[in-house]
């Protein structure tokens, strides 16, 4: 059946050209979503492998509990010698 105004292909060709580039396109973000996820996995691990400053933690974590600490005992020692 022809079909005026579409010039070079029919209706039925450019449809499936149409369709074609739409499962390309799908099947590039697919490929694209599965190497950004191998990407995160080799980076998060390269960084805690490598990079992570396991020192600077521990000296953080350690500051964190002797504040708290002093935190604790003051308030404590407060409460005890108001009478409660």
């Amino acid at each position: 059946m022809y079909v005026p105004g579409f010039g070079e292909a029919s209706p039925e060709a450019k449809a499936a050209n149409n369709l074609h580039s739409f499962f390309t396109y799908i099947a590039v973000r697919i490929v694209t979503a599965q190497l950004e996820g191998v990407t995160f996995v080799y980076v998060r691990s390269a960084y805690c492998k490598n990079d992570f400053e396991w020192d600077n933690l521990k000296r953080l974590a350690c500051k964190m509990v002797d504040e708290s600490n002093k935190r604790f005992m003051r308030d404590y020692v407060g409460n005890k010698s108001c009478g409660q």
